[in-house]
């Protein structure tokens, strides 16, 4: 089907005027007004029992006889009102039988909700009313397909001639009448028709601050996700009807397709990105003084000046990715990072080095109520959540060096993140992977650089390291246990859950290694310090983590 072709013949719901069309229809007479007449009809069911709530999805057309509750006034009276409530669209209603009238109050009823009563003055066979309604809807639910179908295959067309997402949204409009709203999270929004300026202002910040003033009934909403991240949302609106099972398939059919054009422009993109910045590789060598790096920003971010910035570092080597697949992986991977970061005012340059990933994170904005390293956290978090299980994991050790507020100090900052990388595949990973946060790892880092580390663990520990190895353990995380409760044994004896008694003799063997200086200080921060180093060096003694 090609783009140029004429408009779709309107695809409606069958409602109440098309029922009454139909052969076995055409001696009827109605209780009801116009706007009875265009409640929608999905389905027919026959039904005499009195109690139906549960019978019902809603929009289907009622038959009956009324032999439940002919004699019955009220009866009759709540029978039709569970009908109102149940949103079924009209009641068919044979007289004669059962039935001879039907009471006031019923009829009153009926036209206070403007819900049709559709009486049959003669006998008529149940079966060929659903019959033949049956096959009515089964013929209409085919041609709808078959109009979604060539909905499918006119916005594939689009994609194909690659004229971009507001030609999408143009010709979706052309296909089906719905005006059609793309707000994205992040970047410029498209409406068409077009809106003016101030209305589309109007419109996104509505939409923003949830205060939409599309009517429910007219208008729905559809999200663009990308990579199992929600890039923007589709909105649909039909002015003056309702949004028909028509709309809604179609409009699934437009935001798959919206999807698959902004992922291919966001990788193309992300992809240009990636190769102009290769100059990212020698500013954190030290190559460029500031002076440089302040023109560089300006021409490539134009508007961008280094007032704070961090460098984030990845080990390459840990992804379970193959060669041939991993340039993909990560600019999808930088798709996703680049709109979480740039949603919290922060500017994200991914580059890839020989064993590292790298983002350089540079704050842009200007007077923040929430300070660059809270949102730097906040994006670590949120881009933790986007692994999948099975799927290679980038985020398990993500490593952010100093923060730092000159562009001459971003080697540092690389370097410290580097360090901090090292220490949590000593330690495994922190919960607030921030140099900053490292506090006695960087001295333990240092001893180890120097080679002096241990000696350091085996001169303040060494007496306990001389017994069994789950003795060892034991008596370990007792001390360890014992100095961060300051001392105190009631506290020491619930943190391991072991009674006072046993807490006792554990201290007392404890004692005779180390001595009965092990709270006074500065022994008591030597202690310290050698029990991170030990962890450090040979991993956790928690017997929890055994």
């Amino acid at each position: 089907m090609s783009t140029n072709t004429e408009l779709l013949r309107p695809v409606t719901q069958i409602t109440i005027r098309d029922i009454l069309t139909r052969p076995l229809f055409q001696h009827v007479s109605l209780i009801g007004n116009d706007k009875s007449l265009t409640r929608p009809v999905s389905w027919v069911h026959i039904i005499e029992v009195t109690q139906v709530k549960e019978l019902l999805n809603g929009n289907e057309l009622i038959l009956t006889t009324g032999i439940g509750w002919h004699d019955d006034e009220t009866l009759s009276y709540t029978f039709l009102q569970q009908l109102i409530e149940s949103n079924a669209s009209g009641l068919c209603i044979e007289l004669g039988t059962y039935t001879s009238s039907l009471p006031e109050s019923m009829i009153n009823l009926a036209k206070e909700h403007d819900f049709p009563l559709i009486l049959f003055h003669e006998e008529v066979r149940y079966i060929d009313i659903t019959q033949d309604l049956h096959s009515f809807f089964i013929n209409h639910y085919h041609y709808m397909l078959k109009e979604i179908e060539n909905v499918s295959t006119a916005l594939n067309e689009c994609l194909l001639n690659g004229k971009g997402l507001f030609a999408l949204l143009k010709e979706f409009h052309r296909l089906t009448s719905l005006h059609v709203f793309f707000v994205p999270i992040q970047g410029d929004s498209y409406f068409f028709p077009p809106l003016s300026t101030k209305q589309q202002q109007n419109f996104i910040n509505e939409w923003i601050n949830k205060q939409s003033s599309l009517p429910a009934c007219s208008s729905l909403c559809k999200p663009v996700t990308i990579l199992g991240h929600h890039f923007a949302d589709l909105i649909f609106y039909s002015p003056g009807k309702k949004i028909t099972e028509f709309n809604e398939l179609a409009a699934d059919r437009c935001a798959t397709a919206a999807a698959q054009e902004v992922m291919r422009t966001v990788y193309i993109e992300e992809r240009k990105r990636y190769e102009e910045e290769a100059w990212v590789h020698d500013w954190l060598q030290g190559a460029h003084d500031e002076e440089e790096l302040t023109t560089k920003l300006m021409e490539l971010h134009p508007g961008v000046s280094f007032t704070e910035g961090s460098i984030c570092v990845i080990d390459k080597t840990s992804i379970q990715v193959n060669q041939q697949s991993f340039e993909s992986y990560f600019i999808q991977k930088s798709m996703v990072a680049r709109a979480y970061f740039e949603a919290k005012k922060i500017l994200f340059i991914p580059a890839i080095l020989q064993n590292f990933i790298v983002y350089v994170l540079i704050n842009t904005a200007g007077n923040p109520t929430v300070s660059f390293p809270q949102r730097v956290y906040e994006c670590y978090k949120k881009l933790q959540k986007t692994e999948q299980e099975g799927q290679a994991k980038m985020y398990e050790q993500l490593a952010f060096g100093k923060f730092v507020t000159s562009s001459r100090d971003i080697q540092k900052s690389f370097c410290t993140a580097k360090e901090t990388l090292r220490i949590q595949q000593k330690i495994g990973p922190m919960n607030i992977p921030f140099y900053e946060n490292l506090h006695i790892y960087r001295s333990i880092l240092q001893m180890d650089e120097r080679g002096e580390l241990d000696d350091f663990i085996n001169e303040y520990l060494g007496p306990l390291l001389f017994e069994s190895s789950d003795k060892s353990r034991v008596l370990l995380q007792t001390l360890q246990t014992y100095l961060s409760c300051l001392g105190a044994k009631q506290e020491t004896a619930s943190s391991l859950f072991i009674v006072r008694q046993t807490l006792y003799n554990r201290l007392e063997k404890i004692e005779e290694l180390l001595g009965h200086d092990i709270l006074e200080n500065p022994k008591r921060l030597s202690l310290e310090m050698a029990l991170y180093a030990y962890e450090y060096r040979f991993g956790s003694f928690n017997l929890n983590n055994k």
